[in-house]
């Protein structure tokens, strides 16, 4: 969601505009239904890397049948590069997360020969008044929850511009909720705790080329037998058997 969110100032016609926060924010999004929201100030520290490795991207043709992504305004700029083209009035955007790690079946579950697997994200569905429950599109459930913060903030701060989007506008995504989740001098400091925590052998080999890949094939073995029976055979029909005995 991109906005243009105001500084605090006195009451205003649209009601009061109170002292808000970063924080405030995160708390209305997950009112509204979010797992966690991230909010970042217009141009962004590292807008400038972000636009230039955006526009070698598409220079390299890799948007490929993609034409929407290589949309440029009058001048000939790359829509998407930043922010500020689309929308030179946004002054921070608010970017929201959802979490699909939903009680859906894995794609590493065993299933029927014949059934067709959906995208965990795409897993979203609503109770029709008859009780029968129905599948919904992610992007107006999304959207509706979006709509609602949006309605939140102008509640709080006042009336000012916005746009949201569930991944349909003219915005790198990625590059933005990179830049919003950036660590705080708070979170770098919680980060701190939370490693010296963790065993030094575990340290030792994540900075190791040879035993960091080790580590990171140690974590994602499920704890359910079956599964993990299943993952390694999948390594050793790719790798080999002799990846197995590292």
């Amino acid at each position: 969601m991109s906005s243009a969110l105001p500084q605090p100032s006195p009451r205003t016609t649209n009601g009061p505009v109170g002292d808000f926060s970063s924080e405030c924010v995160r708390k209305w999004a997950k009112e509204a239904g979010f797992a966690e929201a991230g909010v970042v100030g217009l141009p962004y520290p590292g807008e400038e890397r972000d636009a230039k490795r955006f526009a070698e991207w598409v220079g390299a043709g890799r948007a490929a049948s993609m034409h929407y992504l290589q949309r440029t305004n009058e001048t000939g700029r790359l829509l998407r590069t930043r922010a500020a083209i689309p929308f030179p009035w946004a002054r921070s955007v608010v970017v929201c997360l959802a979490n699909y790690n939903s009680a859906q079946p894995r794609s590493t579950e065993a299933a029927d020969a014949g059934a067709g697997w959906i995208a965990r994200y795409a897993w979203s569905s609503r109770i029709h008044p008859n009780g029968e429950r129905r599948p919904s599109d992610y992007h107006k459930v999304l959207l509706k929850w979006m709509k609602a913060l949006e309605a939140r903030l102008k509640q709080e701060c006042g009336e000012f511009e916005t746009r949201c989007f569930v991944d349909t506008g003219p915005v790198v995504e990625r590059s933005l909720a990179t830049a919003a989740g950036a660590l705080s001098p708070e979170g770098a400091a919680q980060a701190q705790a939370i490693l010296a925590d963790v065993p030094a052998i575990i340290r030792t080999a994540a900075r190791s080329p040879h035993d960091a890949p080790i580590l990171v094939f140690g974590l994602v073995l499920d704890g359910d037998d079956t599964v993990r029976r299943k993952q390694l055979a999948c390594v050793a029909a790719s790798e080999g058997s002799d990846a197995l005995q590292t």
